[in-house]
This record gives C-alpha cells, sequence and structure tokens, in this order.
C-alpha cells in the first residue's frame, strides 16, 4: 500500500540531505551514488515512494532518474538495481526481482506498474 510518494524532485548540492530527510530517506552510506552525482553536476532528478511491506514495516523505493537506479529499503534490506522508466519498475542486481513503485514484487507478465499519473 503506498502511503506517500514525492515524483521527480531535482535536488542539488545546497539542499538534497534536508530534502531526503523531509522524504523520510536516510542520507547515509547507501546514497552514495545520489551524492557523486549531485556533486558532480550539481543536481539530480529524485523520487521517492513510501509504503508498509508486512507486517507493517516502513519501506521504501528511491529513485535516481539520472542513473537510473534505484534503491528499496523493505525494513532493514536495502538493495540497489535499475530502474526502468517506461515500466516504472525496480530490478535488483543481485536476485533479479522486480519491484514496482508500491514495493510489491513485479511477476513475469504483470507488465509492471500503473503510473500514478494514470489514475
Amino acid at each position: 500500500m503506498l502511503l506517500n510518494h514525492w515524483e521527480k524532485r531535482s535536488l542539488n548540492a545546497a539542499d538534497w540531505r534536508r530534502e531526503l530527510a523531509g522524504m523520510g530517506v536516510d542520507a547515509d552510506d547507501s546514497l552514495e551514488e545520489i551524492a557523486r552525482l549531485i556533486a558532480g553536476q550539481g543536481q539530480a532528478l529524485i523520487s521517492c515512494y513510501q509504503f508498509q511491506v508486512p507486517p507493517g514495516e516502513p519501506g521504501a523505493i528511491v529513485v535516481c532518474h539520472d542513473l537510473k537506479r534505484g534503491m528499496i529499503s523493505l525494513g532493514t534490506y536495502r538493495q540497489w538495481g535499475r530502474w526502468h522508466e517506461d515500466d516504472e519498475v525496480l530490478t535488483l542486481d543481485e536476485s533479479g526481482e522486480q519491484y514496482n513503485f508500491e514495493g510489491n514484487l513485479v511477476y513475469e507478465g504483470d507488465g509492471g506498474s500503473c503510473s500514478l499519473g494514470n489514475f
């Protein structure tokens, strides 16, 4: 269940930590890729989707559109993967599992998720 979301917010060197904290994202070592991008280019286009996972633990997907990369956080579990803009699906690097922006596993043939803009 999607609880909160922020779509394609432009973060810059002066505010990225504060902005991510406002989205409920810890700006720690797991976000090094985004920090490097902002340091090099001066900004990054970020989306964040917060949801609950059973049994009610918080979860989130943070997407860096510039890198076409995203990170899923399920409780204490964090994993990076490739973000597919068209399908709005995150494919994890290590396992190949796919998640939509609501934190649900996407199974082969599901066709991804519906866009928040299509409601």
